[in-house]
């Protein structure tokens, strides 16, 4: 795998390219639009190049938008991140945490979609709804 700087490729493993990725949460990517400036402190914190979203958060994000404006503010923001789509191996990790915690904890399929790319990659998640996470067994969460 390669990663392009200055017409150069730079070739780095899979891991070492994942352990440098953020997943970022729905809550938090609200947040960022709202110009929260506690959230836009963390976000400065990070390399834009780290920063990703799932595929599950860019549809809630698009899901809310209430006019034309505001589905291409929405566009327009949401091309800034890596998007990860949902594959065979994240799904059937979501399905195994859903048996899991479907009695206990009531979880939310979105919410266990993204957390189950997150471990897929073996990253962190940033979000801001620590109680819909902590649960979940050897998920790395980034909080405020």
């Amino acid at each position: 795998m390669g990663k392009q700087r200055n017409n150069e490729t730079i070739h780095t493993s899979k891991i070492m390219e994942e352990s440098l990725m953020i997943i970022l949460d729905t809550d938090v990517i609200i947040e960022l639009f709202k110009n929260n400036p506690k959230i836009k402190e963390k976000i400065a914190g990070f390399n834009l190049d780290e920063l990703a979203i799932s595929v599950i958060t860019a549809a809630e994000i698009l899901h809310g938008a209430l006019d034309k404006a505001e589905l291409a503010k929405i566009n327009k923001h949401l091309v800034l991140y890596k998007m990860l789509d949902i594959n065979e191996e994240i799904s059937a990790i979501c399905i195994s945490l859903m048996k899991k915690y479907c009695l206990s904890h009531r979880p939310y399929i979105q919410d266990l979609f993204i957390a189950s790319t997150t471990l897929y990659h073996q990253t962190e998640l940033f979000t801001l709804n620590i109680k819909d996470f902590r649960y979940i067994e050897n998920i790395k969460l980034i909080v405020l």
